[in-house]
């Protein structure tokens, strides 16, 4: 097993009508340890690190929502092909809102550097990892849980880094 770490940004977007729910999210940026086993095809990144996000929704008065981004499950069989340098990995992030943290949204999700999100009415592209390590993983999927106002909302994910 060879662990290598992913030092990437992740933008969060969701589809709701609310500038305080759409986003977009934007992480800091965080180091992902993925784990690739002996046969250099099967990866493991339930190493998710928690992410704490801070959306400034109106810039002029300072207003802002934070979330807690973390990894509820998944992550344990992501797969990698070095003739390509496509990268896929499913998991379920929870997003908590610290100051209310029983309110949750779960979202079960598939990154690629295959597929292709829309974030802030422009389509993004995954990008498969390069020679100098680095790679865009993006993927989608509907919200769920105990947070009424986004249940149901799409939700896209662009994770863009150097993996080394």
């Amino acid at each position: 097993m060879q662990e290598r770490i992913l030092s990437a940004k992740a933008t969060l977007e969701t589809d709701h009508d609310d500038p305080m729910l759409k986003g977009p999210f934007e992480t800091n940026e965080f180091d992902w340890p993925l784990i690739f086993a002996d046969d250099g095809q099967t990866v493991d990144a339930r190493a998710f690190p928690p992410l704490p996000v801070t959306h400034v929704y109106e810039p002029e008065t300072g207003q802002s929502l934070t979330v807690e981004i973390t990894r509820s499950s998944g992550g344990d069989d992501g797969q990698f092909d070095a003739t390509s340098g496509r990268l896929d990995v499913r998991l379920t992030l929870r997003l908590t809102l610290p100051a209310l943290p029983i309110l949750y949204s779960e979202l079960d999700l598939s990154l690629s550097t295959a597929a292709t999100v829309t974030q802030g009415g422009v389509d993004i592209a995954g990008q498969a990892l390069d020679p100098s390590g680095q790679l865009v993983l993006v993927g989608s999927g509907r919200l769920f849980g105990s947070i009424p106002p986004i249940e149901g909302n799409r939700c896209s994910v662009k994770v863009a880094g150097r993996l080394a």
